[in-house]
């Protein structure tokens, strides 16, 4: 199927990639974007990849930022108020810079990392769980042969 060339209000998509974009803007997914246009949701997500390619981004709120600009512009809220929600408060200064402006409507390129640690503080606490299970498992068998020899001596 060919698609056509022409630019929309400047940007390099067609008009339905446009439309597949404005409404993930609006924090729909696939299948609501589908079932709005008629289409199925795979066709959606080629939308949204060929949007990603053209605009050269790697996410999708990527490129619809690019295009639609900052979160003032976005028509749909999210499920809670982001004023209610509390800045992390890192006092061992552990991930990002503490200081960098902190914004909730930040692209998943942007977002803090999930592990703040670096790798050496990770297999630390990796080990200290290991370990700790192990000795864990072994004080349960010790206990176990501990409560056996006690049946035993009582004739049980």
């Amino acid at each position: 199927m060919a698609e056509p060339e022409s630019a929309h209000e400047g940007w390099p998509l067609t008009s339905r990639q446009m439309e597949c974009l404005e409404r993930f803007w609006q924090r729909k997914n696939a299948k609501e974007i589908a079932l709005e246009l008629g289409i199925s949701h795979e066709t959606v997500e080629i939308h949204l990849k060929r949007c990603r390619q053209r605009l050269n981004t790697a996410t999708s709120i990527d490129a619809a930022r690019m295009v639609f600009g900052d979160h003032e512009q976005v028509t749909v809220r999210p499920y809670y108020d982001p004023t209610g929600v509390s800045a992390y408060d890192d006092p061992l200064q552990l991930g990002p810079d503490p200081t960098a402006p902190k914004s909730f409507w930040r692209a998943a390129s942007e977002q803090d990392p999930i592990n703040r640690f670096g790798a050496v503080a990770t297999l630390a606490i990796v080990l200290t769980v290991a370990f700790a299970s192990i000795g864990a498992v072994a004080l349960l068998i010790t206990a176990s042969q501990g409560i056996v020899q006690l049946g035993r001596a009582m004739g049980f």
